[in-house]
C-alpha cells in the first residue's frame, strides 16, 4: 500500500467478535512512503497492518471453541496460518507485523514456552508468504549463519548481522535454506540475503520472519563465554525491564523506507 505524502497515517481496526483492538499504527509519512520498501522489496504494493497475534488468538478461540482436552490447535503451522489468513481478510490487509514485548501466553499455550513461562516476545514478526525475499535495510556485517532444523520451536535458518552504525546485532530467523550470504560478508542497504522459510525449514512455525535486536555488548559476552545457545525469542514478564534493555525494539533499527 503506497500512502499519500503529507499525512499522518493512523489506522485502528477492531476485531468484530471480541471488540479487541488488533491494529493500531501511527506513522509520519514521506512522499512515496511504503512500510516494506527496504526490507521486503517484493511487497511494495501490498497492504499492511499491525496485528497483536495474542489478541487474534483469543478471538479465534472464541469463534471456534475447542474441546478442553485437546492441545492448542494453533501450534500446527497450517492452522495458525488459517487464523492469520482470516484476520488479514477481515482487516483488508495482505501482510501483518508486530509483536515486540507482546504477551503470547494464549497464542502459544501448550508449547515449550509453558515450562519456563517465557511468553514475552522479544522481537518483531512479519507474517508474509514463504519464499518472500528479505533485504538488509542498512550497512551490516554477517557474523553468523546457522540452522537448528529439525528442532520444533527453534530458530530454523538464522542470519545474524552486526550493524555498522549502531552498537546493535540483528537476528533474522525462520528463514529458508540456502541463504545468499556467509560470515564476513559486508551487506549494503538493499542487498537481498535470504528468503522466508516454509514450516518444514523454519522451526515448524507458520511462514514469517522474526527480527530481534540484541545489545552488542550482551551479545559479545554470550559469544565469548560460549553461551550463545541461551538466546531465545521469548522471555519472562518478571524480567521485562532487563529484557527490554538487552533486546530493544527492532523497529528503532530498521529503516523502513528507502
Amino acid at each position: 500500500m503506497i500512502l499519500k505524502p503529507g499525512f499522518s497515517f493512523c489506522t485502528e481496526l477492531s476485531d468484530r467478535l471480541m471488540n479487541e483492538t488488533l491494529i493500531l499504527r501511527c506513522l509520519p509519512l514521506k512522499p512515496g512512503f511504503n512500510l516494506f520498501d527496504m526490507l521486503f522489496p517484493e511487497l511494495k504494493e501490498k497492504r499492511f497492518g499491525y496485528v497483536n497475534m495474542n489478541e487474534a488468538a483469543k478471538a479465534w478461540f472464541a469463534k471456534y471453541p475447542e474441546p478442553i482436552v485437546s492441545e492448542n490447535p494453533l501450534l500446527d503451522p497450517a492452522t495458525c496460518q488459517a487464523m492469520m489468513n482470516e484476520v488479514h481478510a477481515e482487516l483488508g490487509i495482505d501482510v501483518s507485523y508486530g509483536g515486540w514485548l507482546e504477551d503470547r501466553s494464549t497464542l502459544w499455550r501448550g508449547s515449550y514456552l509453558d515450562e519456563a513461562k517465557i511468553y514475552l516476545h522479544l522481537g518483531v514478526d512479519v507474517n508474509a508468504p514463504a519464499g518472500t525475499a528479505v533485504a538488509v535495510d542498512r550497512h551490516a556485517e554477517v557474523i553468523r549463519v546457522d540452522d537448528d532444523t529439525p528442532l520444533v520451536g527453534g530458530w530454523g535458518n538464522r542470519v545474524i548481522l552486526r550493524l555498522r552504525d549502531e552498537p546493535i546485532v540483528l537476528i533474522y530467523a525462520h528463514l529458508a535454506k540456502g541463504v545468499v550470504c556467509k560470515v564476513g560478508d559486508q551487506l549494503a542497504a538493499g542487498d537481498v540475503f535470504a528468503k522466508l522459510g516454509a514450516s518444514s525449514e523454519n522451526g515448524y512455525w507458520m511462514p514469517h520472519v522474526h527480527v530481534q535486536a540484541v545489545e552488542q555488548k550482551y551479545f559479545d559476552d554470550l559469544l565469548q563465554t560460549g553461551q550463545l545457545d541461551v538466546l531465545d525469542g521469548y522471555g519472562s514478564q518478571e524480567e521485562r525491564k532487563l529484557l527490554a534493555h538487552r533486546f530493544p525494539d527492532p523497529m528503532h533499527f530498521i529503516q523502513l523506507d528507502s
